[in-house]
């Protein structure tokens, strides 16, 4: 309980204790899960006012009365109140406009995803290893990843032998192209291993 003449606390319990100020924050939020940008949470006076008008005057007696309790000029209170205000809208503004932008960028995501997923179900098998292969060497491009022994390399390596045994027609010549671009971004083998590989590039390039 608060005492405003006074201006004190009441703390109750088996014995009151009367303290210059209140020992528990109360903390007001919009949302359960809130926890940051939150307000204090006490006595407030409400007061009626058209939306994005300033608030009336109060009368003269009313503000002194308020200064009289708080020693709070009335006037700057009031100013404090309308900056505050104006503040708390300026941060929702930017919240809210900061979810719009999540929520578009969400969208457009998985607008792709779905546009990704329809293209490649019309895909040949061989054709999905082209567009693994392509995704993957875009990947180290963006990394800054050259490895001759790495993934993308191995990955390539495992593509070209089925495509000895299995692949024929157009995707033998795209395959081809890939693995020179591959090679040149990660590197060749060793020379024995580079003859070997070129001449199975070459080889599946004729299958085409």
């Amino acid at each position: 309980m608060a005492c405003a003449a006074s201006r004190s606390w009441a703390v109750e319990g088996e014995r009151p204790q009367y303290l210059e100020a209140a020992k528990t924050v109360w903390l007001a939020a919009g949302d359960i899960q809130q926890r940051t940008e939150m307000l204090p949470f006490g006595w407030v006076l409400i007061e009626a006012a058209p939306v994005g008008q300033p608030l009336p005057h109060w009368p003269r007696s009313l503000r002194e009365r308020l200064t009289d309790l708080t020693s709070v000029d009335a006037g700057a209170w009031s100013q404090r109140i309308h900056e505050r205000r104006t503040a708390l809208r300026a941060l929702a503004a930017e919240r809210k406009a900061r979810e719009q932008q999540r929520a578009e960028a969400a969208a457009r995501e998985a607008q792709a995803e779905q546009a990704k997923a329809e293209r490649r179900a019309n895909l040949s098998p061989e054709a999905l290893q082209l567009e693994a292969l392509r995704e993957r060497l875009a990947e180290d491009r963006a990394a800054g990843r050259k490895e001759k022994g790495g993934e993308l390399a191995n990955q390539l390596l495992e593509v070209l032998k089925a495509a000895e045994q299995q692949w024929t027609g157009p995707e033998c010549a795209d395959l081809a192209d890939l693995a020179e671009a591959i090679h040149g971004y990660i590197g060749w083998p060793a020379k024995a291993k580079k003859q070997a590989r070129q001449a199975l590039i070459a080889a599946i390039r004729a299958k085409a």
